[in-house]
């Protein structure tokens, strides 16, 4: 980190809290992160493996891919390529409404295939933000349903079914689920539709669905879910307990629905098969969870479509194990130096898909062991800053970065550690770079609406992937205490206002704000304000004082001078605005500041605490 005025950055961190101020100081990076679908995840395949389906957020090198979920597909004759992707309508700050839901379901992941590769089914999410109906995955989710085969030779939509969505192996029915709440995941509405008559039939169930959202629908429409009781199959007005199957399942049912293949949710771990034909449970493997497994599940498992084969992770260095469902012919199929973090079967069985630990994308022979690489190592992004304040610093977290620690000093070199980042093609200092982690400074010049950054690794230059994040820069705002009472500190630094302390008639305030505009004098990116030259704020500022008012904006207000709006001198990224206050006043009141042209412009403000007058 820079090096700052200790004893200032130490007197107002102290004033101001620890915590809301650390990072203005130069003492630590904070980080909200999102979760972001950058490995390779979500395998799909065909009935003899010669086709797969993924999702990824990264890009395919010297393309303007978008940097969120999207659907990739590999065959043997063209590779890897792009098969959907969507634009993200989140409207940028100004203009977005603060409770916004978006019309396009942009990030796609989770797709599924039919035997014959004819059709195709993923899962899209939208823009949510300020609802407490976000929870509700019918809201946010969306599954698409395509047919391949359509002779104009572009895919048809069949149906667009709320929820999370799969297929059946022979691709006549989805089924999708709506889990009222996603938070937890129950109770779970569950919809399947016949795509050939149309005809739905509607379930419910009052526990969280436990699948990996595939092989969970037959070629009948049987589906098999978990109810409070444990597992159960539907099928219309059927419905069959599973006998001894209490608590939580990941469940599979083959293609004939003769044949259950679960994992029950628990420490021990245990993978087990049910045959529907009598009744019959028997444990094909136990054992607990490695650390190293990102899935929920304890194997991960998949199963060919007739249910006599099944692929799973397992071993302390978790690799692709199979075994037939009768219990025989265990073997492990591969012997990576990585962790395997995904496998999925192909529907005879014969072929298996699986991504690795350092996101490698590999095609197995199951009968031989032998594998091939489709996509090398590729490194990529997990979580990243959700919004980014100009000048200052910030950073993602992910993998494949680096194989040691790398530290910069300001000023932050470009390069640092064989990695770079880029926006707009430009490369933008780096404060550090870790296997797991890099650390950069924001430009001051960034746009309004949301920018790409990419993420360059020397070492990994034969990927023809390259990850990267979109971020927005963050939103301008006051910084508060409970929600609406302003930051401010008094004319001498030596304190906040506060109810102890409070604001006094003509007494003069410093407020505290992020993200106002573009300065003049601006310093380096990840660099504090200098104390000469000050960087002021280019925009036009306006401040007014109201009091003995119910509500905020105020209706009515009073003009207050501005003596200074710009970056705090030794400070990372922080804004401070200056002001005088009336020289009387009376009752409960605050400030607001108009920036900019006030029909296009933005504004903050909040309540202060008033000494009343003497």
């Amino acid at each position: 980190m820079p090096e700052t005025d200790v004893a200032g950055c130490g007197r107002l961190c102290a004033a101001l809290g620890w915590n809301q101020m650390s990072r203005f100081c130069g003492l630590t990076l904070v980080c909200a992160s999102v979760a972001l679908g950058q490995g390779f995840s979500g395998l799909a395949t065909n009935r003899d493996g010669s086709v797969l389906y993924f999702s990824s957020a990264a890009r395919m090198k010297g393309t303007t891919q978008y940097l969120h979920g999207k659907i990739f597909r590999w065959d043997s004759a063209n590779g890897v390529r792009l098969f959907e992707q969507r634009a993200n309508d989140l409207v940028p700050f100004p203009l977005r409404d603060p409770q916004f839901l978006g019309s396009i379901y942009y990030y796609l992941s989770m797709p599924d295939v039919s035997s014959d590769g004819s059709v195709l089914s993923f899962i899209g999410a939208r823009n949510c933000l300020g609802f407490s109906t976000c929870l509700q995955s019918w809201l946010v989710n969306q599954t698409t349903i395509y047919a391949l085969n359509n002779p104009a030779g572009k895919p048809a939509t069949l149906l667009t079914p709320p929820g999370f969505g799969a297929l059946s192996p022979n691709g006549r029915y989805v089924v999708a689920s709506t889990p009222t709440r996603t938070i937890p995941t129950w109770p779970v509405a569950i919809t399947v539709e016949d795509l050939q008559t149309g005809q739905a039939t509607q379930y419910r169930t009052g526990s969280g669905l436990r699948s990996n959202n595939k092989r969970w629908v037959a070629n009948d429409g049987t589906i098999v879910y978990t109810t409070a009781d444990g597992l159960a199959l539907a099928n219309g007005t059927q419905l069959q307990a599973i006998p001894g199957s209490s608590g939580d399942y990941y469940a599979m049912v083959n293609d004939a629905a003769t044949l259950l293949v679960f994992e029950r949710f628990d420490p021990v771990g245990h993978l087990s098969v049910c045959s529907l034909k009598d009744g019959s449970t028997r444990d094909l493997v136990t054992g607990t969870k490695p650390a190293a497994l990102s899935l929920p599940q304890q194997f991960g498992a998949s199963m060919s479509y007739d249910g006599s084969q099944i692929a799973f992770l397992y071993g302390t260095d978790q690799q692709v194990y199979v075994i037939g469902s009768d219990g025989s012919g265990l073997r492990q199929v591969t012997h990576f130096g990585q962790a395997v973090r995904e496998v999925v079967l192909s529907g005879d069985g014969t072929v298996a898909f699986a991504t690795t630990a350092d996101n490698r994308l590999m095609r197995i022979d199951v009968g031989t062991g032998d594998s091939s690489e489709l996509v090398p190592a590729t490194p990529y992004v997990s979580g990243v800053a959700e919004d980014v304040s100009r000048g200052s610093l910030s950073g993602v977290v992910g993998s494949g970065f680096a194989t040691q620690s790398q530290q910069a000093t300001a000023p932050y070199p470009l390069t640092l550690n064989g990695v770079e980042l880029h926006i707009q093609g430009a490369p933008i200092p780096l404060a550090s770079v870790a296997p797991d982690s890099i650390g950069y400074a924001i430009p001051w010049d960034l746009p309004d609406g949301s920018f790409e950054i990419e993420i360059w690794v020397s070492a990994f230059s034969a990927s023809p992937f390259v990850p990267g994040v979109e971020q927005w820069p963050e939103t301008p705002a006051a910084y508060v205490t409970h929600a609406v009472d302003l930051v401010a500190a008094h004319e001498d630094f030596s304190s906040t206002v506060s109810a102890t302390l409070p604001a006094k008639p003509g007494e003069i305030l410093h407020l505290y704000a992020r993200d106002l505009g573009v300065v003049a004098s601006a310093p380096p990116p990840g660099m504090p304000a200098p104390l000469a030259p000050l960087s002021f704020l280019v925009p036009p500022i306006s401040c007014a004082f109201w009091n003995n008012s119910s509500s905020y904006p105020p209706s009515a207000s009073v003009p207050i001078e501005v003596l200074f709006a710009g970056l705090a001198p030794t400070f990372l990224g922080l804004f401070q605005v200056d002001i005088r206050m009336p020289a009387s006043f009376a009752g409960p009141g605050g400030v607001s500041c108009q920036i900019g042209d006030p029909a296009s412009g933005y504004g903050i403000g909040g309540y202060l605490y008033l000494s009343p007058n003497p």
